[in-house]
Order: C-alpha cells, then sequence, then structure tokens
C-alpha cells in the first residue's frame, strides 16, 4: 500500500465506515431497489469496480453479503466464495474496502457464541479470515471458544481444522481427535461420498467428486495418524494408518500416510490462504 493511500485511508475510513455500517442502505447515492435481486446486485458491483466507481461497489458488496440469502437462499456458497474474493479484489486497490472486510468479520466473530447456528457463524468467519489472509484470527477465535465454551468449539471444530492443521496447533488437535470416533467418521464419509459420486450420470462431475472424496480422506487420515505419532500412540497410529492404507492405493494416499507415521502433518484440505 503506497504513501497516498495510507494518508487517504487515515481521513476517510472512520467516516466511510461508519456510514456503511450504520447504514448499509444508503452509501454514496446508491439505494437498494424495492425488489433487489441480489446476483444483478453483485454483478452491478463487479462493474462498479472496473469503472473506478468504488464506494457504490462496496456499498453492494456489504448489502449483498448482509442480505442476498434473504432473497436467494441458495447463494450461500458464492456468498462465501466468489463475492468475497470480488470484495477483496475491490480492497487490494480501495482502503475502506479492506476496512469494511476486517469491521464485517469482528462483527461475526462477536456473535459466534450467541448464533442460532454457530458453526455456519464460524465458517463465515473462516472464510472472511481467508480473504484477509489472516487464518491466525481464526485459530484465536477457536482457541477463545476452546476455553470459554468447549461445547461450542467442538461444534465449529471441522470447520476450524484446517486452520489449526496450519498453524501446527497440535494440543488442539489432540484434544478433539478421538481416534476411533474420527476413524469412523473419516471412513463413513469417505465411503457414502464416492457412493454419491457414483451415481452421477455426467462422468467429468463424477470424476471430480471422487477426486475431492479421496483428497478429503487422505488428508483426514493422515491428519489423524499425524496426531498419534506425535502424542506418543505409536501402537494405534500403525494400527489406524494400516486400516487406511487399504481404502486407496493411489500413491500420493499411500505417501501422505507414510508421512504422517514420521510425525508430519498434511497440508490443510481444502486448501487455507496464508500468503
Amino acid at each position: 500500500m503506497r504513501s497516498f493511500q495510507v494518508l487517504y485511508l487515515v481521513a476517510i475510513v472512520p467516516l466511510f465506515v461508519g456510514v456503511v455500517f450504520a447504514q448499509d442502505e444508503t452509501v454514496e447515492g446508491w439505494v437498494p431497489p424495492d425488489d433487489p435481486k441480489p446476483q444483478q446486485i453483485l454483478q452491478e458491483a463487479r462493474d462498479d469496480f472496473a469503472a473506478g466507481r468504488h464506494s457504490q461497489a462496496l456499498a453492494k458488496h456489504v448489502w449483498f453479503h448482509r442480505h442476498a440469502l434473504e432473497y436467494v437462499p441458495s447463494l450461500r456458497g458464492v456468498r462465501l466464495s466468489f463475492a468475497l474474493s470480488y470484495w477483496a479484489e475491490l480492497a487490494e486497490e480501495f482502503p475502506p474496502a479492506l476496512e469494511a472486510l476486517k469491521e464485517e468479520r469482528d462483527q461475526v466473530a462477536e456473535r459466534i457464541a450467541s448464533d442460532d447456528q454457530p458453526a455456519i457463524a464460524f465458517q463465515e468467519l473462516a472464510a472472511l479470515n481467508n480473504y484477509l489472509v489472516a487464518p491466525d484470527e481464526t485459530v484465536k477465535v477457536f482457541q477463545r471458544l476452546h476455553f470459554k465454551n468447549p461445547k461450542l468449539a467442538r461444534e465449529v471444530f471441522l470447520v476450524a481444522k484446517p486452520y489449526l492443521i496450519l498453524k501446527k496447533q497440535f494440543p488442539l488437535l489432540v484434544h478433539y481427535l478421538p481416534p476411533e470416533e474420527e476413524s469412523l467418521r473419516i471412513e463413513n464419509t469417505y465411503r457414502s461420498g464416492m457412493d454419491r459420486a457414483e451415481k452421477r450420470s455426467e462422468t467429468e462431475s463424477k470424476t471430480l467428486l471422487k477426486q475431492f472424496y479421496r483428497k478429503a480422506m487422505t488428508s483426514d487420515a493422515a491428519l489423524l495418524v499425524a496426531v498419534l505419532k506425535l502424542s506418543n500412540q505409536s501402537e494405534q497410529a500403525e494400527s489406524i494408518a494400516e486400516h487406511f492404507r487399504s481404502l486407496s492405493d493411489a500413491s500420493e494416499h499411500q505417501d501422505a500416510i507414510t508421512s504422517a507415521l514420521n510425525g508430519e502433518f498434511p497440508e490443510p484440505f481444502p486448501a487455507v490462504n496464508s500468503e
């Protein structure tokens, strides 16, 4: 970020962010229509960004993130992937967009404990931090939950797991990965996923889905083996490793299990944005 951008940020962000988050429905002259179409508003945000109308683009990104699911619930995946990537792209050029993204992240972090669906809220937090390239912040929130609300921490653990792996949070991983239960979960998820993929009629879709479940199984199995090995439960680590070796003869899978037996953590899957 260049120096003039820093000065610009200091001068206008407090006012601008206050406007966006106090009344996200009227920013820089933009008012959402009476019958808003979220997909159209997201595209307009992209068009505004391309045209240099950064304030309006930001207003529309904030609106989309906060209100899109009220109108089109099926946009849940888009909201935490493509839409956030577009917002992050805007943030690279427009400092108030970065501050607004951080503000949204902080608000989500504050409400996780009181949310009706904490796992979904934590997923949103993780996604926001992923596009902010701040995996440490996701880990910090999970650590707080672990000490203050262990029951809730267990509910959101699967979402937090890739970030705990990335940051080598070994004690937490040991705590939340009971060997027998986790081994059964991994295998059941893998087998049901492969069955679901087999029912796909399109060859490409079937292949991609099978690849996904194989990679997920390999990552989860290797993590469990590594955790057991590093916690001095070598006998159980070897037993579970032998079982998971039998599920796939792919070289990547076999190599990952071997590395895990040497105490090496696998790469998080899905990948985490850490740079």
